[in-house]
């Protein structure tokens, strides 16, 4: 994929749209990578027990690992954070990542 030189002024949003344009083209592309995420991608309740045990370090059995294995909406607010994407004048970020638990 080549992309223009203004293309990386963009900000995070436009820039991804950019890109899955180039990739997929203008119509017939984005039906079929939706079919492939539904195919292949774990349906989130059936996968936290995995990507708990994964990505959390703390302690396995007790209330923060617990609650986030059962994706539970009343416990402890826990968010695995991805990417910060910085905002155009540096002085904060805007942070891409998953709720493990709480709301």
């Amino acid at each position: 994929i080549y992309l223009h030189k203004r293309d990386y002024d963009l900000d995070a949003r436009s820039l991804l749209k950019q890109v899955f344009q180039h990739f997929f083209g203008f119509g017939g592309g984005l039906p079929a990578f939706i079919d492939m995420v539904v195919e292949h991608i774990p349906n989130p309740k059936e996968n936290a027990h995995v990507k708990v045990e994964r990505l959390y370090s703390g302690d396995q059995e007790g209330a923060v690992a617990a609650d986030m294995k059962k994706l539970d909406h009343t416990g402890y607010l826990m968010v695995h954070t991805v990417k910060n994407y910085h905002r155009p004048d540096c002085n904060a970020f805007d942070v891409f990542g998953r709720v493990m638990s709480g709301t």
